[in-house]
């Protein structure tokens, strides 16, 4: 082809591709980015304005995020929830909160938060206890708030969360939760506390001015955690609960009146836990309880248990000695004491 005509043939087709593309401003409305979970929007005045009770306001599903720390104002919620299926990554960053203000997050709608810190707030770090459903929050900091560090609903999963130095308790739940891999310190109330059906697996929680964990109102498995050194008792259970594979020690920390677990109702079973330097180890004041395969020292008392329940038969080695099985001796119920 002559040179001439092919350049010809170059630029009709520029012009023509010219013709057909959108204006260079993009249209008017929230600016998203597409993020591992398909499109997400940035938290900020531009697309979630807030209103008098909230410094952002989230109004329709989909995937939030932010891009840099958000200081909160007097009064207000830092960010509201106000529809379902909402997705919140802080990315990191953090939620601040000032004198006078309320909640970090708020919601009564199920939420997913994760990755980031909630701090200084005058309420609660994130409070969706009034919500049910999917909820989920995980790698959040909830630090210093004037409430509770972090209130979910029932049904919420709670994992790989840090709760320290809340003005009320760390970790609150409804009902059928499961609070696992968290760490709750030096909280004013209860480190971590849930409702009926929940499971609370795999976390540390002490320093706390009253019980290390408290399951409220029964049906809850208690297994693997670490409770050390709270005002009140390590683990208190009401009924039909599993506690199980639990380190608890020095509960009762300067008040004098705290066990490693106390168990103030009936159908539970409590095994092999180690329950050391409390002011009493394991306390069962009901009946019709399952009780072996546990180890206590250093307690005040180390069994106290009224009667009317099943316990392995207990074997004091404080002394020492070899623990072997044989005819009335240590089987693989007892209870003992070392």
């Amino acid at each position: 082809m002559p040179i001439r005509a092919a350049s010809c043939c170059l630029l009709a087709a520029f012009f023509s591709t010219q013709s057909l593309a959108g204006p260079l401003a993009p249209p008017a409305g929230p600016v998203t980015e597409t993020g591992r979970f398909g499109p997400r929007t940035e938290i900020n005045a531009q697309n979630t304005p807030g209103n008098a009770s909230s410094t952002f306001l989230i109004t329709q599903p989909g995937s939030y995020y932010l891009t840099g720390n958000l200081t909160g104002e007097a009064g207000k919620n830092g960010i509201r929830v106000a529809a379902v299926g909402v997705t919140i990554d802080l990315n990191g960053f953090a939620l601040l909160g000032v004198p006078g203000s309320l909640n970090g997050i708020d919601s009564s709608n199920e939420v997913r938060v994760f990755n980031g810190t909630v701090r200084n707030w005058g309420e609660d770090g994130i409070d969706a206890f009034s919500a049910s459903g999917a909820m989920e929050f995980r790698q959040i900091t909830a630090t210093f708030n004037g409430g509770t560090g972090i209130q979910a609903g029932s049904g919420a999963i709670v994992e790989s969360c840090t709760v320290r130095g809340n003005g009320q308790s760390g970790i609150v739940t409804g009902n059928s939760s499961v609070i696992r891999g968290c760490t709750a310190r030096d909280n004013a109330s209860v480190g971590i506390l849930a409702n009926f059906g929940s499971v609370i697996a795999g976390n540390s929680s002490y320093s706390n001015d009253s019980h290390g964990i408290e399951a409220v109102t029964g049906d809850c498995v208690i297994v693997n955690n670490n409770v050390h050194a709270n005002v009140g008792n390590g683990i208190i259970v009401d009924s039909d609960c599993l506690v199980r594979d639990n380190n608890c020690s020095v509960n009762g920390f300067t008040s004098g009146n705290g066990a490693g677990i106390l168990v103030t109702g009936s159908d539970n079973r409590i095994e092999s836990n180690n329950v050391t330097d409390n002011d009493r180890g394991i306390d069962v004041n009901a009946t019709v309880n399952f009780i072996v395969r546990n180890s206590a020292s250093g307690n005040g008392v180390n069994f106290d248990i009224v009667n009317g329940n099943a316990v392995g038969q207990r074997f004091d080695f404080s002394g020492g000695g070899d623990i072997v099985h044989f005819n009335n001796g240590p089987g693989e119920w007892s209870n003992f004491e070392y």
